[in-house]
């Protein structure tokens, strides 16, 4: 005798295809741009030695991305912010999610500044084969590229954010908006910058990233009320609801709930309502 079928469960197999068809196209238009991209650098630089130093500069980006951020995406942040939301709702949600967005931003800011003032060593590790020009060359790069760093952590951390959320539509084209950066930045100012013009691409390729993904977060609306908000508000004092030292307020994040309820907001000290 076979069991009917609920409508609950056909709804949530079709959401489930859905997600999975807008990854698979997203996927397939990055894999199209990535396909543009190569052709571009080819065509304005060749095979040229500041184009090998951009591998290399930029392959740094990739590694510590998939170091730091690839592997907890998958690994930590997307099951640990859907129990936390599961067992205690999208306020509990906010509140972790901006500390591990303070935490992230603190590290790869760090990270940043290190390589900043040291990418004369890593060019020297790194590029060894190198001439000396290449490798000054390839410290320039490296300091150029380093901001992505961050960009494209913070872009790691919240797309972790809008997975739990079941919001893949834009998340889904991230890897697209990186590649389109780079397309258009190359031909716009390699007269210019001459290969430094992929750096430059790089930037403004995590930096699209980061923006699509912040875009799609902004307003989640939950049972009560959350949303982002931008203004500055202290928490106050005595909050449970934030126990880390960590501020709560980062991307604007703050929550709103019904009037008479106790409302954690973020910043460091404490203010008398």
């Amino acid at each position: 005798m076979s069991q009917a079928v609920s409508p609950s469960s056909t709804k949530e197999s079709g959401g489930i295809a859905q997600a999975a068809s807008i990854i698979a196209l997203g996927s397939i238009i990055g894999r199209v741009l990535g396909l543009v991209r190569e052709q571009i650098i080819a065509y304005f630089f060749g095979a040229s030695g500041l184009v090998s130093v951009f591998g290399i500069a930029d392959t740094i980006r990739k590694m510590v991305f998939e170091l730091l951020i690839g592997g907890m995406l998958s690994a930590a942040l997307v099951p640990v912010f859907s129990e936390v939301v599961e067992r205690e709702g999208r306020p509990a949600l906010w509140a972790l999610f901006s500390r591990v967005l303070s935490l992230a931003a603190v590290v790869l800011a760090a990270l940043v500044l290190l390589l900043e003032l040291l990418a004369p060593q890593v060019a020297w590790l790194l590029g060894g084969g190198f001439g000396p020009e290449l490798q000054a060359a390839l410290a320039r790069m490296i300091r150029f590229i380093a901001p992505a760093i961050l960009l494209v952590g913070l872009s790691g951390v919240v797309t972790g954010l809008l997975y739990t959320l079941k919001r893949f539509t834009l998340p889904a084209f991230g890897a697209a908006a990186f590649n389109l950066g780079i397309i258009v930045a190359a031909p716009l100012l390699a007269g210019r910058l001459d290969a430094y013009s992929l750096a430059v691409g790089v930037l403004l390729g995590s930096l699209l990233q980061l923006l699509i993904h912040a875009a799609t977060a902004h307003p989640v609306p939950g049972p009560a009320g959350c949303a982002f908000s931008f203004p500055y508000r202290p928490f106050p004092s005595g909050s449970a609801a934030h126990p880390s030292p960590l501020p709560a307020h980062c991307f604007g994040v703050d929550y709103q709930q019904p009037p008479g309820r106790h409302r954690p907001s973020s910043g460091f000290g404490h203010r008398r309502e």
